[in-house]
């Protein structure tokens, strides 16, 4: 009986743990679809305005031949449920695969290769701060040089007759702090979500 509760407590992490995960990619695809935006006003001022490479995204646009169309705001929650459910399910997968190449390594190492140092937990709780820290870091200036080169090519930015480019400038530095909240946010509940699952895939496997 208190093997069978194990074995549901153990289910219950595991499934909290991907449903946290799921929540965690909805703010990874806000990060992502403004990272996407600054690429594309880059590329439109330094490249041009033909885009005709969004027709290989015409399964999540409403894109015709010429690769122009119009997007309402059901193409955009379109678009960001099939992204972060694509994202979500790539995500999942990459993290079972990672998990059966360790299971087949751990398989193939001496019996005494499960010998841990006294102490290497506790070295691994402190090295667990620093690694999130370097996520959140490393994350965040790859938005911050995206957004660094737009603000750089603003003032070369196409505009309606009378409208200053340096209009833009709030606008894109609103989309900066959102994505540098979102990936913090991200990286919070991915985090808590890995270690809900592991400690879950932990306790079932232990049974």
């Amino acid at each position: 009986m208190l093997q069978n509760q194990s074995r549901v407590t153990a289910i219950m992490l595991i499934v909290s743990g991907y449903v946290l995960k799921f929540i965690s990619y909805s703010f990874l695809t806000a990060v992502v679809l403004i990272g996407f935006t600054g690429l594309v006003f880059i590329y439109i001022n330094v490249v041009g305005t033909d885009m005709s490479v969004l027709k290989y995204f015409g399964f999540l646009l409403p894109l015709d031949a010429n690769g122009s169309g119009s997007i309402t705001e059901k193409d955009i929650m379109r678009v960001y449920g099939v992204l972060s459910m694509g994202l979500f399910g790539v995500s999942v997968l990459w993290d079972w695969l990672k998990r059966w190449i360790k299971r087949s390594r751990a398989g193939s190492e001496p019996a005494n290769a499960d010998i841990h140092v006294e102490g290497e937990g506790v070295q691994a709780l402190r090295r667990r701060l620093p690694n999130i820290l370097k996520r959140i870091l490393i994350s965040s200036a790859l938005i911050t040089l995206i957004y660094v080169a737009v603000f750089v090519v603003i003032p070369s930015a196409p505009m309606a007759t009378g409208e200053n480019p340096l209009m833009l400038y709030p606008i894109m530095i609103v989309f900066l702090i959102i994505a540098l909240i979102a990936n913090v946010i991200f990286i919070g509940i991915d985090t808590a979500a890995n270690k809900l699952i592991n400690l879950g895939l932990s306790n079932f496997i232990n049974q």
